[in-house]
């Protein structure tokens, strides 16, 4: 046998020397390919990519050398290395282009590390072995009709909407198979448009999902509230609790039919009993996805969080990406109405109570349903693009009914033109800025009771209103009938003047001047004038590096707030699908469920057709008032309300009392302290269940309320008699104290509107 030369032999000692670090990389990447790829991930793996086409490269130059010198041991050695890259080398490409990113950990971690722990081996003559992540062999799960019955028994007890929707789906066995893992462990493959996705590693699901529990750790460990697009066959959610027990889990699985798999296959009594999983929906439905992305909004506390299982990326693409959307623009809702009825909510409930005359002595525009059939209405709003149309619009008014949305009224007139209508639903003082120095006696003006109540209090003509769905103040009083003209509450006037466009029977509803974002430096058109020069600087300086897609193709500057109020626009818009929407913008962003049309366009459309130039006006004279029979019923109520809040001034007294006697009794009489504890919350049910808190409290204390919902959630499930009674008192006193600190105002308030009823003497 030959010696082996120099060169060969310092060849073999680099690749010896290489094989350790090129495992330990391999290893990384494959608990890197299990996370969303990052720039870092995919450096990662093009450094490994490289690594190995070095090695194969090498392995090839130097095999058929050893086999003429019949070093047999190191060219087998060498030459079958560089025949399984290859191979695997094809499977991995694959895998990437085709996004299986679990597949190719898969291929990274089971085939390419053995691959090259072999060479090692063969070239050292060392028995090195590859560590096992798992600390003891799985357990072989098998499909059972018994476990199915257990599990839906189980979804019965403790999600009910998830049981009353299951018992009517119908396995899919053809396109939902189970299989096994090379482990035992059962894995799902789903067949889609004729390809096949498995949900877990099809080597070992459990490793698979502690990879990817390791990946995303150093994100979630400080949010203890995440809301989870996927449930698979529950590895990775059973690994997730494994390393974060006290986190709580928001599951959304928008495939019914792999939940349904799972239930076949999982013990869910016995894997999630005990785990925070604090609620679950199942399927496409939009509305029951916002319901738990409301849920969870509302329970969470800290940062909110928003997470995906790794093979949805692939399997479910589209709806991952609309959930994350419509998620991340219901934290942005969310976070704006928490500042909103932080600053707008006392407001609103003084608008309601003071607008109460004007409310009962004008008309609701009840009898204006379907008025306007057949003829297009025009949104305008008063976005920089309004002046480019305004000479369209102006010839537009003769053939279209154009509504003025809220401030819009300023830059209407400012170029001459009287809309056929406004619509206000502002409480704060800058709409009354907006109102104080116009006169538009002669224009019907269509309010809702929130309004800020100076704007309509001496107008004595041409009014009409109509309410909001979440204003509890006034449904307490009037009690809303099917008839009432009742629209859902949109963050800009833009949406509930869409909303009464289609009330008003509109088949077409054009928006022009309705920009949603920052087109230029301007906030508004030329007119507007209810701003100061100090809200204006500091609105320019709030307008982040966010950008929304414009009519143009191009990009517009926008805040997150307006980004909220575009996706509230495009919601309403969604549930009118029998309504043509028309954007005339042509500066604004591109808004979904509309088609872009120059207003000209929409001018040469309906030019035929001829509308009046006091055509609301006229029908203003058909609209009546309450009947003596209602507006008797809710003078009644009024005039019962002060006696009401002294009840609840009572109640809460009681409670503030009694929650101080907790913390001595949970030491000395835990007994006597449970059942203070059960008097205390029938007393608080009882308060929290009355007219006046629904009108009232709950509207200025909205914010208070949720996080002392939050906060006592998790009473039932703490067993410390004295722990359990801090935390009552921790939570409840500071809110029951707030509370009890605003009733005389409350009550002053209640003078003042019974005062303006001219009730006054009735309620002494």
């Amino acid at each position: 046998m030959q010696q082996l030369n120099s060169q060969t032999t310092e060849t073999i000692a680099q690749i010896v020397h290489f094989l350790p670090r090129m495992m330990e990389a391999c290893h990384s990447l494959s608990e890197r390919l299990v996370v969303p790829m990052d720039e870092q991930a995919w450096n990662a793996l093009a450094d490994v990519v490289e690594g190995l086409n070095d090695l194969y490269q090498t392995s090839k130059t130097i095999y058929p050398e050893l086999e003429q010198i019949r070093e047999i041991r190191l060219a087998s050695a060498l030459r079958t290395a560089s025949s399984k890259i290859e191979r695997y080398f094809q499977a991995f490409n694959i895998s990437i282009d085709e996004d299986e990113f679990i597949e190719a950990s898969d291929i990274v971690r089971y085939e390419w590390v053995p691959m090259l722990v072999e060479l090692y081996n063969q070239l050292t003559g060392q028995e090195t072995t590859i560590s096992n992540d798992e600390e003891s062999e799985p357990e072989l799960i098998q499909i059972s009709p018994k476990l199915f019955e257990k599990n839906m028994m189980y979804l019965k007890f403790n999600f009910p909407h998830v049981y009353s929707q299951m018992i009517q789906v119908q396995r899919d066995a053809v396109n939902y198979r189970f299989e096994s893992a090379k482990n035992g462990l059962l894995n799902l493959a789903v067949c889609s448009e004729g390809r096949l996705s498995y949900l877990s590693s099809r080597y070992n699901p459990v490793q698979e999902a502690q990879a990817w529990v390791r990946g995303i750790a150093p994100t979630v460990q400080d949010k203890p509230f995440i809301l989870l697009f996927g449930f698979g066959l529950g590895y990775h959610i059973t690994s997730f609790f494994e390393t974060f027990p006290e986190h709580n889990l928001f599951i959304y699985e928008p495939d019914e039919q792999i939940f349904l798999s799972a239930l076949w296959a999982v013990d869910y009594q016995e894997t999630f009993g005990k785990l925070n999983i604090r609620d679950i929906f199942v399927g496409r439905d939009k509305n029951n996805r916002n319901k738990l992305i409301y849920r969870f909004l509302k329970y969470m506390s800290g940062e909110p969080h928003v997470l995906s299982l790794p093979v949805y990326d692939k399997l479910k693409g589209p709806e991952k990406l609309e959930f994350f959307t419509d998620a991340k623009v219901a934290i942005m809702n969310y976070n704006n109405s928490i500042g909103t009825f932080k600053y707008f909510g006392m407001q609103w409930v003084k608008n309601s109570f003071m607008n109460l005359p004007q409310i009962l002595q004008t008309p609701s525009i009840a009898g204006w349903k379907n008025r306007c059939q057949g003829i297009t209405a025009v949104v305008a709003g008063a976005g920089p693009s309004l002046q480019h149309d305004i000479e369209t619009l102006k010839k537009l008014k003769n053939h279209a009914l154009v509504i003025a949305a809220g401030s819009t009224i300023q830059s209407l007139l400012h170029y001459g033109i009287k809309p056929h209508l406004i619509i206000s639903i502002d409480g704060g003082e800058a709409n009354y800025n907006v109102f104080k120095d116009l006169d538009t006696s002669d224009i019907p003006f269509v309010f809702t009771p929130t309004i800020e109540y100076h704007i309509v209090e001496n107008r004595d003509s041409n009014l009409a209103h109509f309410f909001l769905s979440n204003d509890n103040t006034i449904r307490g009083l009037f009690g809303f009938t099917e008839d009432d003209p009742i629209f859902d509450p949109v963050q800009s006037v833009t949406g509930v003047a869409i909303q009464l466009a289609i009330y008003l029977g509109c088949s077409e509803v054009v928006l022009t001047g309705q920009d949603l974002s920052y087109p230029t430096d301007d906030l508004y058109s030329p007119g507007a004038k209810h701003l100061t020069v100090e809200q204006i600087s500091a609105a320019m300086d709030d307008k982040e590096s966010l950008r929304v897609e414009n009519v143009r193709g191009g990009y517009n500057r926008t805040t997150s707030g307006m980004r909220a109020t575009l996706s509230g626009i495009e919601d309403v818009l969604a549930s009118f699908q029998e309504v043509k929407f028309v954007n005339t913008s042509q500066l604004g962003a591109k808004i979904q469920h509309t088609k872009w049309e120059p207003l000209k366009a929409v001018l040469s459309r309906v030019h035929h057709i001829h509308v009046e130039k006091d055509y609301i006006l006229h029908a203003q004279k058909e609209l009546s008032g309450y009947c003596l029979e209602r507006a008797e019923s809710i003078l009644r109520k009024i005039q019962h309300l002060p006696s009401e809040l002294m009840k609840s001034k009572d109640d809460l007294l009681w409670i503030s009392r009694n929650v101080r006697k907790l913390e001595l009794l949970s030491r000395t009489n835990q007994r006597k302290c449970f059942e203070l504890i059960v008097e205390i919350d029938k007393k608080w049910n009882s308060f929290v269940h009355s007219n006046i808190f629904d009108m009232i409290f709950l509207v200025v204390f909205r914010n208070e309320f949720l996080v002392f919902e939050r906060e006592i959630a998790d009473l039932s499930k703490e067993k410390d008699m004295i722990k359990r009674s801090k935390l009552i008192f921790d939570s409840m006193s500071p809110f029951v104290k707030n509370m009890l600190d605003s009733i005389p105002a409350f009550h002053q308030l209640l003078e003042e509107s019974a005062r303006r009823l001219g009730t006054h003497s009735q309620l002494q």
